[in-house]
């Protein structure tokens, strides 16, 4: 299927549709990232360590990256 072929699909689609599609091309994003696995698997190896950090420092974290994408 080409480019051109997905985009009509997408003009076809409905609103909940194209919020699943944008969903998995996040996915894709995220998987494709170089390094993100070991990233991930110090995350987790930090964690199981006890280095955690608290829901507000990550809420902070989250609202800083959105803020950034702007």
């Amino acid at each position: 299927m080409s480019v051109q072929e997905l985009k009509a699909s997408l003009d076809q689609m409905s609103v909940t549709e194209r919020a699943q599609i944008a969903g998995h091309l996040r996915i894709l994003r995220w998987k494709e990232t170089p390094g993100l696995a070991d990233e991930l698997a110090r995350a987790h190896a930090a964690m199981d360590a006890g280095r955690k950090v608290s829901q507000e420092k990550v809420d902070e974290f989250v609202a800083a990256r959105r803020a950034a994408k702007k």
